[in-house]
């Protein structure tokens, strides 16, 4: 006997799939469906394990238990190519955003500036006390100097160190957000005028898109947790282990 329930919710698409007493169930985020890049892979994926599921539904009746895997298995090619392609896309989509976060976290000096002037403000920094470098990292600008030490070697507690990396990263995307933008002052009754680089925006806006980046790493950091339920779904249809369903959908 095989049952299966599709369901929906504001925050998951919900899937239950119960076999001879074996339930299972796996939750879709409405968060990994509507990422813009490997959102529609995903569907595809959540499409084809309820296409051949509801197949199977509708035909346990009909067959025995053999049968039944027969089925399953043979109904299972239709998962392994979006299987595939999920899993090809959360590794792009990982490396993509990688590299992105590296490069907003990495400090980047001035064009032009010397080498020497920042061997000498590195070993300024070193010279500093503890109580000298928390007041010093409040700076965005000296910031870039204890960052580009490193934890270790910065001599900063982990999550004060964190803090100041955050930090100068907001500082360094709302350079570029000015850079890139005509972002400006509205004229207001104590400046009338108005018209200069408003950077307070520009920081709660760079500010705004660190913790998107920190949401969607987080979202992608649960993919291999969902796709291994998929497998566990695969191998409860087609009576498999769930390692000859893994190699069956992934080899």
């Amino acid at each position: 006997m095989f049952e299966y329930l599709n369901s929906t919710s504001p925050a998951a698409i919900i899937q239950q799939f119960n076999r001879g007493g074996n339930a299972f169930t796996n939750a879709t985020e409405r968060e990994l469906l509507q990422h813009p890049r490997v959102g529609n892979d995903a569907q595809r994926l959540v499409d084809a394990v309820d296409r051949m599921a509801s197949n199977l539904s509708s035909q346990a009746a009909n067959l025995s238990a053999q049968g039944f895997e027969g089925q399953a298995i043979k109904q299972s090619e239709s998962v392994v190519g979006p299987f595939r392609l999920m899993v090809e896309s959360v590794r792009r989509e990982e490396n993509a955003l990688q590299g992105l976060r590296t490069d907003l976290y990495s400090p980047h000096f001035p064009e032009g500036s010397e080498p020497a002037i920042q061997v000498a403000q590195h070993s300024w920094w070193r010279e500093l006390s503890m109580p000298q470098k928390l007041a010093a990292a409040k700076d965005p600008e000296i910031a870039r100097i204890g960052v580009a030490f490193g934890e270790p070697m910065s001599a900063m507690p982990k999550d004060i160190f964190e803090r100041m990396r955050r930090d100068m990263a907001t500082e360094q995307l709302a350079e570029r957000i000015l850079r890139d933008t005509s972002m400006r002052t509205a004229p207001t009754a104590d400046n009338p005028i108005g018209g200069a680089p408003d950077i307070g925006t520009a920081r709660a806006n760079a500010a705004e898109r660190l913790d998107r980046l920190d949401d969607e790493a987080a979202m992608l950091a649960r993919v291999p947790a969902w796709l291994a339920r998929v497998v566990i779904v695969v191998a409860l249809m087609t009576g498999e282990s769930r390692e000859a369903a893994f190699a069956r959908l992934g080899a």
